[in-house]
């Protein structure tokens, strides 16, 4: 029943520079391998990043993240690239992709 638009509501939570943070993914055996490695992936590319969270376009978010364990990916980036043809047009297909192709 809201008649007038308040815009949206945000609040951010921030934690200290040094702040150490301790967790890890826990997965059991019944993630398939090519699961597994697109985790891996994923995980690879948030350490790359550096970066967590909200407002990284105003320098917030910086992180080093550190993992151990990682499986490998390959799989997962050999799938992405014998079936990029056919993931680009399902993503088109769905509307994914406007304004990001030329």
């Amino acid at each position: 029943e809201h008649l007038v638009h308040h815009g949206m509501i945000a609040t951010s939570e921030h934690l200290r520079m040094g702040t150490v943070l301790e967790g890890g993914v826990d997965y059991d055996n019944a993630i398939a391998d090519m699961e597994l490695a697109a985790l891996s992936r994923g995980l690879k590319l948030l350490i790359q990043r550096g970066k967590l969270g909200a407002e990284n376009r105003r320098g917030h978010g910086r992180v080093k993240i550190e993992a151990e364990g990682l499986t490998d990916s390959a799989p997962y980036d050999d799938f992405l690239a014998t079936r990029k043809a056919d993931i680009l047009k399902y993503l088109d297909s769905i509307g994914a992709l406007a304004g990001l192709l030329g």
